[in-house]
């Protein structure tokens, strides 16, 4: 709708300019000059042509003026319009994502977890590949802690620097101690050992939520 409103503004726009253009051009024609110099140059021989009186331009006429003003008036009025309607659209648009886009990092953890839940049974590279960036990423949404961008060694050097249990802690470490050899070194994961982290990190994201927002989801739920 945007483009639609877009392209007939243009559209417009030009039309008052050729108008606007066609209504100087009229105006800007040169005048004659007085018939009494024309009666002289007519019976005076042709002798050069730089003889010749060049024509007289007496400026524009009222009504032209007044053309011309309204018609800049109501090409600024267009453009600020536009301008106008331009930032609105965007504004709303903007304010569209962020409430469609946004959910709790306890969410998106959830969310995550239940969709890499399968690759246990198919790949279990990929499984821990997928569970270490959904714990990193839930590190950094629920902590401020710029997990993806650290290695194991880098992350599990500041656990203990988070308002976390000991058992939380080792939850954790648990994982990354079972993943890294999977992920990097070859090892055949073991298909307990799997099931036992996901249901960890579970617990994990479950506990270290909020009770407040815990409750508004349940509420939502319900709803």
């Amino acid at each position: 709708m945007m483009r639609r409103v877009l392209q007939g503004a243009a559209l417009f726009l030009g039309l008052l300019a050729m108008v606007s253009l066609a209504v100087a051009e009229e105006a800007l024609q040169p005048l004659s000059p007085p018939s009494m110099a024309t009666e002289v140059v007519e019976k005076a021989p042709m002798a050069d042509i730089h003889d010749i009186a060049p024509p007289l331009f007496m400026g524009l006429s009222s009504a032209a003026k007044e053309a011309m003003m309204v018609g800049w008036l109501v090409l600024v009025v267009v453009i600020l319009g536009l301008l106008g309607l331009w930032l609105w659209f965007r504004r709303k648009q903007g304010t569209k994502r962020e409430a469609t886009f946004f959910q709790p990092p306890e969410v998106m953890a959830h969310m995550a977890l239940d969709r890499i839940a399968p690759l246990m049974d198919r790949d279990g590279k990929a499984f821990y590949f997928e569970l270490s960036e959904v714990v990193k990423h839930y590190l950094k949404g629920r902590f401020r802690l710029n997990a993806p961008e650290m290695t194991a060694e880098e992350l599990l050097s500041k656990l203990p620097v988070l308002s976390v249990t000991l058992e939380q802690k080792r939850a954790v470490s648990t994982l990354f101690s079972h993943a890294e050899p999977v992920k990097f070194a070859g090892v055949i994961p073991d298909f307990k050992a799997m099931v036992g982290d996901l249901a960890a990190m579970r617990h994990f994201v479950t506990e270290t939520t909020p009770q407040e927002e815990t409750a508004e989801a349940g509420r939502w739920a319900k709803a």
